[in-house]
């Protein structure tokens, strides 16, 4: 198998961002519609597929039980409620794929947290992100006895793989973090990528043709392969894994940026500090007004939340009226707007359709 070795800069880590699951979950479907081939969000016990093909999905595995799953609905992680937390060899999530995918080109999303530790990893281990079939896969490998962390991306098998990626700086990524990786094909062009958090990450475009590969009869697992005779469902992910989506297109880069950043937290932000000055005052009521009358944004158009001074998850007439009675009513002013009151973040809600990218505060 051909690997491309890639010498990478170390990443600023920070601690993980929570998954606004509902955002994201919106954001892929306004966008991409019917390209939409498989999307799995995960919303209290439901692990159904939401896209228009309505594929059977199934828990498999010998981890901790949880109702009728054989998986943890871990609902500490995420917003509503949760990822799967994957807890034992054998664990996956299954989907029976019936039809066949629209063409060779696809993007593939998933969100992850592997429980892995350089330092006291003791032998060679392998975690899937997915596989499909012979044919496709991705997944994270630990050499012990070179002290080698590799990402793979692989179409074909054996001596016909013609696409395929390696990462041997294993302090280059904090796999223990929350992250989005999204993984593209483009057959036109026969070039493949990795996307971490939003960035592209590893770009193949040196193969060779990769339109041949039989994708219509084959089942996807998430979490784990399976594979060997007979078969069994192995190298499980050893952690979380949440939001789930397989495009039948590839995902520009800005539509990969922005898939992240509806599905992190967000920044830090003022309610009804409208103009990003890190105050309240005339100008914010202002600014308020003309994208209420005109739709013209302030500057700060990327921060929804803070133009949402009422906190009631719209942006209309209230918001201004909520604002100049807070700062002119007199004698006796109205209330302050939710929190944020100071410069912070505000909790996110299930079913909230606004966040804040930047802010500035």
């Amino acid at each position: 198998m051909r690997h491309i070795v890639l010498a990478l800069a170390v990443l600023c880590l920070t601690a993980s961002p929570v998954l606004a699951d509902s955002l994201f979950d919106d954001y892929i479907k306004n966008t991409f519609g019917s390209d939409v081939h498989l999307r799995i969000h995960f919303d209290d016990d439901d692990i159904d597929d939401q896209s228009a093909n309505g594929y059977s999905t199934s828990l498999k595995g010998t981890g901790s039980a949880t109702e009728d799953f054989a998986l943890v609905v871990d609902e500490s992680y995420g917003t509503n409620p949760g990822g799967l937390n994957l807890t034992a060899e054998g664990d996956a999530l299954t989907v029976t794929d019936s039809t066949e995918m629209a063409n060779q080109d696809f993007t593939i999303m998933i969100w992850t947290e592997l429980a892995f530790d350089p330092d006291t990893q003791s032998s060679d281990e392998s975690w899937y992100f997915f596989r499909k079939g012979i044919f496709m896969a991705a997944g994270v490998t630990w050499d012990e006895s070179e002290a080698e962390l590799t990402i793979d991306f692989v179409l074909g098998a054996g001596s016909t793989a013609t696409l395929a990626f390696e990462v041997v700086d294993e302090s280059s990524i904090d796999l223990n973090a929350r992250h989005l990786w999204v993984f593209t094909h483009d057959d036109s062009a026969d070039e493949a990528k990795i996307y971490l958090d939003g960035e592209l990450y590893i770009d193949d475009d040196t193969g060779t043709a990769a339109s041949s590969y039989p994708f219509s009869d084959a089942n996807w697992f998430f979490g784990a392969e399976e594979a060997g005779s007979p078969a069994v469902v192995r190298n499980t992910w050893l952690g979380h894994i949440d939001d789930v989506v397989v495009l039948d297109v590839v995902a520009s880069a800005a539509q990969i940026e922005a898939a992240y950043e509806w599905g992190v937290e967000g920044d830090s932000f003022l309610r009804g500090d409208v103009n990003g000055d890190d105050s309240l005052d005339a100008a914010d009521v202002s600014a308020l007004g003309t994208y209420i009358s005109t739709g013209v944004p302030s500057p700060y158009s990327s921060c929804w939340e803070a133009y949402d001074v009422d906190g009631d998850d719209d942006i209309d007439n209230d918001d201004y009226v909520y604002l100049t009675s807070y700062l002119f009513s007199y004698p006796t002013s109205g209330p302050p707007p939710p929190a944020p009151t100071t410069c912070g973040l505000a909790p996110i809600k299930v079913g909230d359709d606004l966040t804040c990218i930047d802010h500035g505060c």
